[in-house]
């Protein structure tokens, strides 16, 4: 009897001594459970290819870090935004937001006023000098180059000295200032090509990352008109068919609906610090990929303003006809004034539609493209090509209402026989594909007789 209960106690004893130590047990086990998972996690994904959350790591090279924009708010960045940004915004009461003056990395330069340009303009134009501005959003500030000079602007000033040069190194080749007495001579000489303006043209950069048509309207009247331009280039369009037509103008929307969300506010301000170390994990950026995104949508957006960035590109276009015709109304509309106050200054514009990669000939692209086309899928594409199509039409509108004030540019299609890579994104280029568009505006130019030099009449 003493036996059988000593052996019970001692029983006892051993499942109490065991349960003890079995919390700590777990706990000790857990790093090891993990890292054979993540080995099982390698191997099962190394047959069957990579989830999107794991093959598209956000990149975190020199060069993005360098173009993700950096919210300010009083001169402090915004708490709960990714703040691995270089590129320093701020909110302004006249034009939405806007860059913050004087900041520069490895990759641009901005200057006092908040243009990308290495030095700044003074409102007192020297007499020989000839400025053009290009205003407009990403694709014209020249997101994701790796220079000022790769720009559109930097190449098309570089286009318009190098044709001043060749007026003036071979002035045969172009029409004469001053016309001959001799019919048949002035017909001759006006065969030849037109010289344009001649002076030290400066094409200034003042473009804003995620601007529409109604920012530029506001920068084109408060900024841009007081540096007595000689030509303004208005290039932009995509972010009027991205942004819904109840929006007036593109602001600094994340701000806003953190505010109203402490909840996501919160979860990006805690999940923040972990992103850099969850890079070097698959179970990691699995789990980070879909506590930022259950649903499982694409995180690649050149949406840099929008709300909800994480969705995919197709859902932020017009869902409805009469919703695309709103805001294509909205971009019309915008273009006028902008067109009635360039006129009311006796400044030419052009009004250009920017490229985007639907616009190239699909059935024969670069490898990078194919795979950005594949990501963007059927519908965005269809949709896109439409939506660009009545974005031509108002375009066109402006130039037929306005025919001696404003030149009507779509650039959309101008990569249908381009070879090499030109877009990175769905809408920011190569420099290469800066060249093209640099070209596209040239030709535009030198054709345009508001640039041009009319030869005087004989005796005149």
């Amino acid at each position: 009897m003493f036996k059988s209960r000593r052996s019970k106690l001692s029983i006892n004893k051993k499942k109490q001594k065991h349960q003890g130590k079995s919390p700590l047990l777990i706990f000790a086990s857990i790093p090891f459970l993990l890292i054979v998972l993540e080995v099982l996690a390698r191997l099962f994904f190394s047959f069957t290819g990579q989830p999107s959350s794991i093959a598209e790591q956000p990149d975190n090279s020199a060069l993005k870090r360098a173009y993700q924009l950096q919210f300010l708010s009083n001169d402090e960045p915004i708490q709960g935004l990714s703040q691995g940004g270089e590129l320093k915004v701020e909110r302004s009461p006249g034009f939405g937001y806007q860059l913050r003056p004087n900041q520069n990395n490895r990759f641009l330069q901005i200057n006092e006023q908040g243009w990308r340009e290495e030095e700044s303009i003074s409102q007192d134009k020297p007499e020989d000098e000839v400025r053009v501005f290009i205003l407009g959003g990403s694709t014209a500030f020249g997101y994701y180059n790796e220079s000022n000079q790769e720009t559109i602007a930097q190449q098309l000033e570089n286009r318009l000295n190098q044709r001043v040069q060749e007026q003036q190194n071979n002035p045969d080749d172009y029409q004469p200032e001053q016309l001959p007495f001799y019919e048949p001579e002035q017909e001759r000489l006006m065969e030849n090509a037109p010289r344009i303006q001649e002076g030290n043209y400066q094409v200034i950069n003042a473009a804003v990352p995620g601007y529409m048509s109604r920012n530029q309207l506001s920068q084109l009247a408060l900024e841009i008109l007081p540096y007595d331009p000689d030509l303004i280039i208005v290039m932009g369009g995509y972010e009027d068919l991205m942004l819904d037509s109840q929006e007036s103008f593109a602001d600094i929307p994340v701000i806003d609906n953190y505010l109203s969300n402490p909840f996501q506010h919160f979860s990006a301000y805690l999940r923040e610090p972990f992103k850099d170390i969850a890079q070097s994990s698959y179970l990691l950026r699995m789990g980070l990929d879909w506590w930022q995104n259950p649903e499982g949508t694409t995180t690649a957006n050149t949406l840099l303003l929008q709300p909800n960035p994480e969705q995919p590109l197709a859902s932020h276009l017009p869902q409805q006809p009469s919703e695309l015709v709103a805001r294509v109304q909205r971009y019309r509309q915008n273009k006028e004034q902008m067109v009635r106050l360039a006129a009311g200054a006796r400044v030419p514009m052009i009004s250009a539609i920017q490229p985007e990669i639907t616009g190239r000939n699909l059935d024969n692209l670069p490898t990078q493209e194919e795979e950005i086309i594949s990501e963007l899928g059927d519908s965005y594409i269809q949709e896109m090509q439409n939506a660009y199509s009545e974005l031509d039409n108002a375009n066109n509108q402006l130039e037929e209402v306005f025919p001696n004030n404003v030149t009507s540019v779509n650039l959309y299609p101008i990569y249908q026989d381009f070879s090499n890579q030109a877009f990175i994104d769905p809408i920011h280029l190569t420099a290469e594909g800066n060249n093209q568009v640099a070209q596209g505006l040239y030709e535009r130019i030198i054709g345009m007789p508001q640039m041009q030099i009319t030869p005087r009449e004989p005796g005149s």
